[in-house]
């Protein structure tokens, strides 16, 4: 009687694990594409933020989708859609300024891979349980505590 207990918990197991694994090939393209969206996400809010940035004449602050989309040269797109709501631009006295973009983990990596690509500095920052990407320097990355 206890072989016949140890084989079928052993079954068990071996039955969850197929499962799992089933499951988890089910989900990495699912996952894979929600990265990919999240990406070009992020690659349109940077290009619009930056086109504000370039005649950004305010003081230092926090800037918002709704007024980045703004931007002269902005694409029609851009200006129809929305951006998740924690996104934003701070600036800086020094009108220096940091993307504030929380991203997925798969989407970090793919942003950090296009970046080593393109030969940008990018670096992943964590603020408060967030990941943030900064463009720029190895210094600049202290930029990203303006996320907060």
């Amino acid at each position: 009687m206890p072989l016949l207990v140890i084989i079928v918990i052993a079954f068990l197991m071996l039955a969850a694990g197929m499962t799992k694994n089933t499951q988890q090939a089910i989900d990495a393209p699912v996952a894979v594409a929600a990265a990919r969206a999240q990406v070009e996400q992020y690659q349109l809010f940077m290009f619009v933020a930056t086109l504000y940035m370039q005649d950004y004449s305010g003081g230092a602050g926090s800037i918002v989708w709704s007024t980045l989309k703004t931007a002269r040269g902005a694409p029609s797109g851009a200006v129809g859609g929305n951006m998740p709501a924690s996104w934003r631009v701070v600036v800086a006295a020094d009108k220096s300024w940091v993307a504030c973009t929380d991203l997925d983990e798969r989407a970090v990596g793919i942003v950090q891979q296009l970046a080593a690509n393109g030969g940008h500095g990018l670096q992943q920052v964590n603020v408060s349980a967030s990941k943030f990407m900064v463009v720029g320097a190895p210094a600049d990355s202290g930029k990203a505590s303006q996320c907060n």
